[in-house]
This record gives C-alpha cells, sequence and structure tokens, in this order.
C-alpha cells in the first residue's frame, strides 16, 4: 500500500536492513526489566493486546486501538511518513512499546522519533504507565527525541505535530 517512491527510497531500505542486521546482532541475554504482569507470567503486551486488541484498520494497513490512534497513522501515512505502530523499544534499562515510531531517514537529514498518545484521562494505572514510560525513555536517553500527543492536539494536528516532527526530528513535510 505504500507509493513506490516511499518504497524505494535509500534511507528507508538502509534503514530496514539496519533493523535485520540489530536483530541478528541482539542477544537473548540481554537485560530486560520485566514488569509486574510478566511475573505472572503475562506481558504488558499481552494484557494491552487482550484487553484492547488492535481492529481498527488504518489507511496503511497497521491494526490500531482506537479512532484517535486512526487518526495520528492515517496523519503519518498521508504525509508520507514511514512510520511503525506499536514499536518495541529495548535497552540496557528494559523495554517498551511507543504508539508510533518515524526512522531516522525516513526525510532527508531527520532523526529519529517516537511518538506516544496520551490518550487515557483520570484512570490511576494510566498514569502510572505513563510515568513508567517517561522514566524509561529518560533512562534509554531518547527523550529527547519523544513527542507526546493528547486529545487536544487532534483537533489541529498538522499544526502541532507538523511543529513538533520540524523541532524534535527535522522532518519538514511536504
Amino acid at each position: 500500500k505504500w507509493p513506490k517512491d516511499i518504497l524505494g527510497n535509500d534511507a528507508i531500505q538502509s534503514w530496514f536492513q539496519s533493523m535485520l542486521n540489530e536483530s541478528d546482532k541482539r542477544s537473548s541475554t540481554e537485560p530486560i526489566v520485566e514488569s509486574e504482569a510478566e511475573e505472572v507470567g503475562m506481558s504488558d503486551r499481552q494484557k494491552l493486546d487482550s484487553a484492547f486488541e488492535p481492529k481498527r484498520i488504518c489507511l496503511d494497513g497497521h491494526k490500531v486501538r482506537s479512532k484517535d490512534e486512526t487518526i495520528i497513522d492515517n496523519w503519518l501515512f498521508s504525509n508520507g511518513l514511514v512510520h511503525a505502530y506499536d514499536w518495541e523499544i529495548r535497552g540496557k534499562h528494559g523495554k517498551m512499546f511507543c504508539d508510533f515510531y518515524i526512522p531516522a531517514g525516513a526525510r532527508k537529514r531527520s532523526h529519529a522519533v517516537y511518538i506516544e498518545y496520551w490518550g487515557v484521562r483520570n484512570n490511576k494505572a494510566y498514569e502510572a504507565r505513563k510515568r513508567k514510560k517517561l522514566q524509561l525513555y529518560k533512562k534509554l536517553d531518547i527523550l529527547d527525541q519523544l513527542i507526546q500527543l493528547e486529545p487536544k492536539h487532534l483537533k489541529d494536528l498538522s499544526s502541532y505535530l507538523g511543529a513538533m516532527l520540524l523541532d524534535v526530528a527535522e522532518i519538514e513535510l511536504k
């Protein structure tokens, strides 16, 4: 479903190859911080998938969990930005899944960027998970590569996300 000019982009192909090489190098003994859910046999990912299975299909074929994530994914796709949904971030301090990930090289001279959509309000468990994720972004030294979205930003996603992508990742929209 991706246009040929995106699929044929040298930077994107290079990124895909580096991801394949990285997964080959990753040791199965790499230290990972386990969540409380994993201690009882179910990962955070499995808990989330069982409670909120990705069912909404976006223009690019991604399956997401909410209407708001559909809006974000379709916006990224419509602006020709190669991206991943539910991307695993792994490092010596732990692992987590970001909502969206745009690789370095998505546009000429651009940097990698992570996007979190904080769409739930007044939920203690969700707020605790948000704090935990933000701490991990900081420990992994990628907090400066994070764009945080809230429901209020969806009203004018082009203005807000467009400006943030330029500021955080030097991604200029066409």
